[in-house]
């Protein structure tokens, strides 16, 4: 049996807060594995900082 880690049970839930997919994908480092993934890793670098501190106040609460 396969337990899913901290990033499965996250991105649902995410989801369900109204946070953009595509930070949470970053966030969750669901990206490519190449030079394009390198050089985007700052791309929605701000918002990935709040949705990030939203979760942790989520977790917090």
């Amino acid at each position: 049996m396969r337990v899913k880690g901290a990033g499965a049970a996250a991105s649902p839930l995410l989801h369900d807060m109204g946070f953009n997919s595509d930070w949470i994908e970053k966030g969750l480092a669901r990206e490519e594995r190449s030079s394009r993934g390198v050089y985007n890793k700052a791309e929605f670098e701000m918002q990935r900082r709040h949705m990030a501190q939203e979760w942790s106040n989520a977790v917090d609460a």
